[in-house]
């Protein structure tokens, strides 16, 4: 064997052109931990900004009927439907009808008779908070009826009604009742709670609403 034919054999078993090096290996480990590191942060700031996005959301859905069920509620005039002895509201712990000023947009300006109620759902144990508007004629009957779901996908609804002390003599204390009884005067408060199911992101504020030139019974 000639000296080339031995040096070209030993430079061949001594460098070998497949593989990677330790060193190599341990960078490239490195850069998929950084870039596994760096997805994961992206996906979980995608993740907090959707359920940011799903409670504004849901919030949103409720913020107009409180608001509407505020500007409607202040605005109860004592129109009585009946006799001298008709309350002057029809009040009772998840249904109210009232005669009220405001008139939303579209519709037709004047007295409003307004009912909210419960209504069922499309769910078993679900229900929706129905309006039910007709234009308040004293001696003329009724307009055709309005009716519109105003929340849907509810499990309960609760109207109270704050009546201050008979006597300041007394020093009875103002009462929140279950029912409004008085043919005379107007609550002081109505308080609305809205309940939805569990697991339900949406949530009802507290709602206490002063009524237009209440006395209290």
């Amino acid at each position: 064997m000639s000296p080339d034919q031995m040096t070209t054999g030993h430079m061949h078993t001594g460098h070998s052109d497949s593989g990677f090096s330790l060193v190599e290996v341990l960078i490239g480990l490195a850069l998929m931990a950084m870039i596994a590191a760096l997805a994961a942060g992206a996906l979980g700031g995608l993740a907090r900004t959707g359920q940011l996005q799903e409670r504004r959301d849901t919030a949103a859905s409720v913020e107009p009927v409180e608001a509407y069920l505020r500007r409607l509620l202040a605005d109860i005039r004592p129109v009585r439907v009946g006799t001298a002895t008709t309350p002057l509201l029809t009040a009772e712990p998840d249904r109210l009808s009232v005669v009220s000023g405001y008139a939303p947009r579209g519709a037709v300006a004047g007295l409003q008779r307004v009912v909210l109620r419960l209504v069922e759902g499309t769910d078993a144990g679900r229900f929706d908070l129905e309006e039910v508007r007709t234009l308040h004629r004293e001696s003329a009957g009724r307009d055709g009826e309005v009716r519109t779901r105003l929340l849907t996908n509810i499990t309960g609804i609760s109207f109270r009604y704050l009546a201050a002390g008979t006597s300041a003599a007394t020093g009875a204390a103002a009462v929140w009742l279950d029912r409004w009884t008085s043919a005379s005067a107007l609550p002081r408060l109505i308080r609305v709670d809205i309940t939805f199911p569990h697991g339900d992101g949406r949530r009802w504020p507290p709602l206490d609403i002063a009524t237009l030139g209440a006395t209290g019974p």
